[in-house]
């Protein structure tokens, strides 16, 4: 078990610079190991695995717990006593025991992924934040369960056989990543995100969301009743200024330098100016350049925000030389294949925070998919209401599954013209609900040719996922759209 561990730990060096530790039971059925990346309370009493005053309670923990000092309180108050100065992972040791593990993640604000053994319960519990944030991969080999941040971790044990899940493939074609739980290795998992896992002593597991973005979860329709449009427009505009400002507050809670990326964005540069109010001190911030691409440059407007508000501004230029050079790294970093190429200049601005003695960092991620901020997706409303709704009420369906055929013969490259429009056509034809989306990287009608003689597994071979209560609808269908099409049942369900 030791030298497994420690195999694991040496496998994830990179993620945490700054400490190491491995406990192991002392009868050797158990063990957590941890790298430390120090972000808060740097002392070596802080580091982990962390247990309590008793033994009875370890944890290992990745990420930030931003109302860590509120929580601590509380705790105090109830009677826990702090051996820490301000750790965030010792709120987790003894959140846990005074609110149980559903009490804990329902109180904590933050990005975290962790593990919790409890020696009374003979119990092995984790967790993941509210968007997935921060990974956890897991797998069962030769009866023995093995979770880890990353991927490599849990291949250091040449027990783990490295074999591409075709399911996971098949995905992967249209979403440019592998949904959760799976990846692109068969049979090593990954817990979506907002759940908890539990394995017991008798190695049953079970798994639950303990969160959901769904309708119900946010603003009240009382709060806005009754308002006129510019009063309701000035609600929102308050409300999201707010919020935004109170998250880029929380994400500042650090004892090492922090900065932002900057791309000349609004987004990160709504980061910056709101940063701005928050701290006396200039920021720190960094931008990605192109050396032969000046179409893909947005270095003039990051320079005019960061001389807007004065901040210590860094930039690093890049060319296709570079690109080339990282894509070794870049495979070995990311574990399994994400189709985004901005995990390239990704790195490079990364390093340059770090070189530059910053540890950590904020980013505008997400504002585009939040606020609909690709044209794509107005393409798209535009054409199910101008194509796909009247072209399904009015066309008789035998016609639909005869253009339907005739498309997917049909079906020209994915990037050319005509290409979008036979897959909707082949799928009014085959009853499917329309499927597009701007991180759409192949239609169906394109897939179906390219895995066609790729042989597929069956969803039994996820029973013990399916058991322990994941998710998997669609998994095990070729037609991604039966992915996301439960998402959308799930949506439907909680209007209803």
């Amino acid at each position: 078990m030791q030298n497994r561990l420690e195999a694991m730990n040496v496998a994830m060096a990179h993620r945490g610079p700054d400490g190491e530790g491995v406990w192991v039971h002392e009868r050797g059925s158990v063990g957590l190991a941890h790298r430390r990346l120090a972000i808060v309370d740097l002392s070596d009493d802080a580091a982990q695995p962390m247990a309590d005053d008793t033994g009875a309670v370890r944890v290992t923990f990745n990420g930030e717990i931003y109302n860590h000092l509120d929580l601590r309180r509380e705790l105090q108050g109830a009677g826990h006593r702090f051996f820490t100065d301000h750790s965030d992972t010792e709120v987790l040791v003894h959140g846990y025991k005074e609110w149980g593990l559903a009490g804990l993640v329902g109180r904590l604000q933050g990005m975290f992924a962790f593990a919790i053994w409890d020696e009374n319960l003979q119990k092995l519990s984790l967790a993941r934040d509210r968007i997935g944030i921060k990974p956890v991969y897991f797998t069962t080999a030769s009866g023995v369960f093995r979770f880890a941040s990353e991927i490599k971790a849990l291949l250091s044990d040449p027990a783990i056989e490295r074999k591409v899940d075709p399911d996971a493939l098949n995905h992967y074609l249209s979403f440019m990543v592998a949904p959760a739980p799976l990846t692109m290795f068969e049979n090593i998992f990954k817990l979506p995100s907002a759940h908890i896992m539990e394995i017991g002593q008798d190695g049953r597991v079970e798994a639950r969301r303990y969160w959901d973005a769904l309708p119900g979860n946010g603003i009240a329709a009382n709060e806005t009743a009754g308002m006129n449009d510019r009063d309701r427009e000035a609600f929102y505009v308050d409300g999201i200024r707010r919020r935004l400002e109170a998250a880029i507050d929380k994400r500042m809670m650090s004892d090492v330098p922090f900065g932002v990326f900057l791309s000349g964005g609004i987004d990160s540069s709504a980061n910056v100016a709101l940063m701005s109010r928050l701290t006396d001190r200039p920021g720190e911030t960094f931008t990605v350049g192109f050396k032969d691409n000046d179409r893909l440059n947005e270095l003039e407007y990051a320079n005019q925000i960061a001389a807007a508000f004065k901040t210590n501004h860094q930039e690093v230029m890049i060319g296709e030389t570079d690109m080339l050079g990282y894509l070794e790294g870049l495979v070995h970093s990311q574990d399994e294949p994400i189709a985004d190429w901005v995990c390239v200049p990704l790195y490079f601005a990364s390093k340059l925070a770090r070189d530059s003695g910053v540890t950590v960092v904020q980013v505008g991620e997400g504002s585009d998919e939040q606020f609909c901020g690709y044209d794509s997706w107005m393409t798209y409303l535009r054409f199910f209401r101008s194509f796909w709704d009247p072209y399904q009420r009015l066309v008789p369906s035998g016609i639909r599954r005869l253009a339907g055929r005739l498309a997917a013969d049909w079906a020209p490259d994915k990037r050319a013209g005509g290409a979008q429009l036979a897959e909707a056509l082949n799928r009014a034809g085959t009853g499917t609900p329309l499927f597009m989306s701007g991180a759409n990287a192949f239609w169906n009608v394109h897939k179906s040719r390219y895995l066609e003689a790729a042989p597929r597994l069956s969803s039994s071979r996820w029973q013990a996922l399916a058991d322990a209560g994941l998710d998997l609808t669609g998994l095990a269908e070729s037609d991604s759209g039966a992915v996301t099409a439960g998402y959308f049942d799930t949506l439907r369900t909680s209007i209803d």
